[in-house]
């Protein structure tokens, strides 16, 4: 037999092992990375944002917060509850939206049910607080949770400081 046809015969055989190798590898690759995405795509499609516009004093007493929700998720929300947590707050009065609002022990609730806040949506909240005293440099944390239509909560918090 010739040298020459058993290196061609040989070097076959090899690459194809070689080549066989490397997909499975790579199919391997591509399962180990799509599955654990698979299996947790429900907690990571429920997602809000909380990005605080303003916080401004309006006098010794008064201060004017500004933010905005933004659901980032894949379902619609239906309920939004707003906890706002500062030292010597006293009330809370919501301005905007007037409509869907409540109000009990510095909490506000957002009944999104007629007109739930879809996917990508955005709502600004503007609502003035109450203290004895509300200074600039007054530490205010907003903590807000969200209700999905299908029953599941995500929560976001931040702090912002009057200014």
């Amino acid at each position: 037999m010739d040298k020459s046809k058993l290196f061609r015969y040989g070097l076959s055989e090899l690459l194809a092992i070689t080549i066989g190798i490397a997909i499975t590898i790579a199919i391997g690759v591509m399962l180990y990375m799509f599955i654990p995405n698979f299996m947790s795509s429900t907690t990571q499609q429920q997602k809000i944002s909380l990005m605080i516009l303003s916080a401004n004093a309006i006098d010794n007493r008064n201060a004017s917060i500004s933010i905005a929700i933004r659901n980032l998720g894949t379902k619609a929300i239906d309920k939004i509850n707003i906890s706002i947590i500062g030292t010597n707050l006293n009330t809370i009065k919501l301005l905007v939206p007037s409509n869907y609002g409540a109000l009990s022990n510095n909490v506000i609730t957002l009944d999104l049910s007629s007109l739930p806040l879809i996917p990508g949506q955005e709502i600004p909240v503007v609502f003035i607080i109450s203290g004895n005293p509300i200074i600039s440099g007054t530490k205010v944390s907003i903590l807000v949770t969200a209700k999905f239509v299908d029953g599941s909560l995500t929560a976001v918090s931040s702090s912002t400081i009057i200014m």
